[in-house]
């Protein structure tokens, strides 16, 4: 599997390059994932994905953040298609393009998202001047991950 860490960037650099998210520009990681498929793994089912407990192992590791130690536990997101409607599984995945656009458009939320807090947190350490603590909320390391096809 491929691993494209999400980076945190300026706002300012984002707004001028009108820039999204693009795993041709990112830097890239190999490894695997190790899903966890028991009932203890599934963490949440939401509206459109679950979230299971999975370990990432890339090579090489990473300096810091996500995969920077091996068997990483994660949090793996996984879109799905609600089936609730109909006879058999609750819940079916989506073709590989439509599932490669949700996760190009969750990655591109992400990438806008840790620039919007980073930016959040720089004023409001300039406006506080060390006054007073605040509760900071760290901007969740977070990646894309494609799947490779392998051949037996």
């Amino acid at each position: 599997m491929d691993f494209y860490p999400i980076p945190t960037c300026s706002l300012n650099e984002l707004i001028a390059t009108k820039a999204a998210f693009s795993i041709r520009e990112a830097e890239l990681f190999s490894g695997s994932i190790q899903l966890d498929l028991s009932a203890n793994g599934l963490i949440g089912v939401g509206a459109f994905k679950t979230a299971q407990s999975a370990q990432l192992a890339l090579l090489p590791l990473r300096r810091s953040g996500i995969g920077s130690c091996s068997n990483h536990n994660i949090v793996l997101k996984r879109p799905y298609i609600d089936n609730n409607s109909k006879p058999g599984p609750l819940f079916t995945r989506y073709t590989l393009v439509d599932k490669s656009n949700l996760l190009y458009r969750e990655a591109n939320v992400l990438y806008w998202a840790k620039a919007l807090l980073k930016l959040t947190y720089n004023f409001i350490d300039r406006a506080i001047n060390d006054a007073m603590s605040y509760p900071y909320f760290s901007s969740r390391n977070s990646g894309l991950t494609m799947a490779r096809l392998t051949s037996p």
